[in-house]
């Protein structure tokens, strides 16, 4: 779905014939040719996706740090001909929009881009279905509005230079990062464009001026702040932790509040809290899978094993352990059920709740 929307909104001038400009099966050079040849049109880069090997990974991972290099820093890349003269080259003027199952790269890296998540109640099928079928029905629209900035190029000029330091000074207090602050005064002046616009050849009353522009704000800041949220880089442990609190507030894993409702019914939880001792008691095997798939929803891959991460765990403190369990390398804590003592693992709630305040 995310690849067709893309396709509609971003290869919209070549009609029927509209193909996705790369993907990261391509080379870096084979990306960097067709970066230029399109160099004032959206870059459309389709499906980051897990890699089936680790030179592929690798191969990945290097593609998409050069793009948001190309994107993120306006980084352009010369080249030399056979005669050792530089060659000039035509970079690229416009943005990316990179498709994928799941995000990748650096905080820094990331804070580069706006993430924005999707599924497939995002989108209106009808809606969708009707552009796919009339190809031309937005790149006309986009003429037009195209005409229109031609037409009114010095004042836009004018308005964006007096609007933007004052946008950027306002959206300041909402991000740490500075370069969020600019994203939101770009989107926020491209917005206000758009509707002039609207308002000129009357597809929007004035009377709704007011609360379309409150509207979008909001979107604004909410999209940025989300984005910023998911660049955040989070170990492993807080990741593993960040899951079973959801869990927990949203009642979508069950946990018997005690031992005794646990041992009557063990097949209906996945664990039980221990009130008096403060601990979270879990299925090792069965919590790690709920997790794994907690982070899939959000299109994000959890990075270890659950044996990698009980170490990671032990690291924060935040597992009781029996005896010199943890200092061996064992990190599951025995309990009787029903005469029989399986290796669960033991969250100390007081622990957690305190890294995740943090």
């Amino acid at each position: 779905m995310k690849t067709a929307v893309s396709k509609v909104l971003y290869n919209m001038w070549n009609g029927s014939n509209s193909k996705i400009a790369s993907t990261f099966a391509d080379t870096i050079t084979a990306i960097e040719i067709k970066m230029a040849s399109i160099s004032d049109e959206v870059f459309l880069i389709d499906d980051w996706h897990p890699a089936n090997s680790r030179a592929e990974e690798l191969s990945m991972k290097e593609k998409l740090g050069q793009l948001i290099r190309y994107f993120g820093d306006g980084i352009s890349k010369d080249r030399a001909t056979p005669s050792l003269d530089l060659k000039d080259e035509l970079a690229h003027h416009g943005l990316a929009v990179i498709t994928g199952e799941e995000t990748n790269g650096s905080e820094s890296s990331l804070l580069r881009c706006i993430l924005i998540p999707v599924d497939r109640s995002s989108f209106d099928g009808e809606k969708l279905s009707e552009y796919q079928e009339n190809p031309l029905l937005l790149a006309t629209g986009k003429y037009y509005f195209i005409k229109f900035i031609e037409q009114n190029f010095d004042e836009i000029v004018r308005y964006i230079k007096l609007e933007f330091p004052e946008l950027r000074d306002k959206y300041v207090s909402y991000f740490q990062e500075g370069r969020l602050a600019d994203d939101c005064a770009y989107l926020e002046i491209t917005a206000n464009i758009l509707l002039n616009y609207g308002l000129q050849i009357q597809a929007i009353a004035k009377s709704d001026v007011l609360q379309i522009i409150e509207n979008w704000k909001q979107i604004i800041i909410e999209s940025v702040g989300r984005s910023e949220r998911e660049s955040k880089e989070i170990s492993p442990a807080v990741m593993y932790l960040l899951a079973i609190q959801s869990f927990i507030n949203n009642n979508s894993v069950s946990f018997a509040k005690t031992k005794n409702a646990y041992c009557e019914n063990i097949s209906a939880y996945c664990g039980f809290f221990d009130y008096e001792a403060g601990v979270l008691f879990l299925q090792h095997d069965t919590i790690y899978r709920k997790i794994t798939e907690y982070w899939g929803e959000i299109k994000k891959r959890f990075p270890l094993s659950h044996r990698q991460v009980h170490k990671e765990l032990a690291i924060t403190q935040v597992l009781r352990t029996q005896g010199q369990g943890s200092l061996n390398g064992e990190y599951l804590y025995r309990v009787t059920i029903n005469n029989q003592r399986p290796k669960m693992l033991a969250i100390d709630l007081k622990i957690m709740g305190a890294l995740l305040d943090n």
